[in-house]
C-alpha cells in the first residue's frame, strides 16, 4: 500500500510539473486591447513584437517570463524590468495586467502569414489580409459581430448599430 501512494505522489507531481512547463507565452497571440483594438503579438524565446491595424509593427522587445510577472525592456537593449502580471486562465488564454492594462491573450494555434513565419515589411499585403481574416474570426468566435454584419459593413461601409 505504501508503494502505491509514493507512486500515486510522484505521478501527481509529475503530471504537476507538466502543467506548469505547459504554461508558455512563446507562440503567436490574439487580443483587444483596451480601446477595442485587435491585435496580434507574437512571442519568440527572448523577444516578442505586436501589431495592430493602427499602429502597424511595433519594434522588438527583449523580455522573460518569472512566477507569472512579465519582464521587459524598452527595446532590444537594457536591464529587464517588471512591466505586468499574468493570470493563467489555461495553457492558450491568460490575462496580461498592470496599472493600465488588463488585456486577455488567446493563442492563435493555426494560419498562414503569422508574426512568427511572415517578414511584415516585405509582404505587408499578404500579412495586411490575412491578418484582417484573422481579425473577422476572432470577432465572430466571441460573439461580437455575426459573419452577416462583416459582410454588410464591407458592402455599405456602415458600421452595425450594436
Amino acid at each position: 500500500m505504501k508503494k502505491f501512494l509514493i507512486i500515486v505522489l510522484i505521478f501527481t507531481g509529475c503530471r504537476a510539473n507538466i502543467k506548469q512547463d505547459e504554461k508558455s507565452v512563446k507562440g503567436n497571440w490574439a487580443f483587444l486591447d483596451k480601446t477595442g483594438n485587435y491585435n496580434e503579438a507574437w512571442f519568440d524565446t527572448d523577444d516578442y513584437v505586436t501589431y495592430n491595424r493602427f499602429g502597424g509593427l511595433m519594434p522588438p522587445f527583449k523580455y522573460a517570463v518569472k512566477n507569472d510577472s512579465l519582464y521587459s525592456t524598452f527595446g532590444k537593449r537594457g536591464n529587464l524590468k517588471p512591466v505586468a502580471k499574468l493570470i493563467w486562465i489555461n495553457n492558450d488564454k491568460f490575462v496580461i495586467f498592470n496599472e493600465s492594462t488588463r488585456d486577455t491573450l488567446e493563442r492563435i494555434e493555426t494560419g498562414e502569414m503569422l508574426l512568427s513565419n511572415t517578414d511584415v515589411k516585405s509582404d505587408s499585403a499578404g500579412f495586411r489580409n490575412a491578418f484582417e481574416k484573422r481579425y473577422e474570426d476572432f470577432l465572430v468566435g466571441k460573439g461580437i459581430l455575426t459573419r452577416e454584419e462583416i459582410e454588410e459593413f464591407k458592402k455599405s461601409k456602415h458600421i452595425p448599430e450594436n
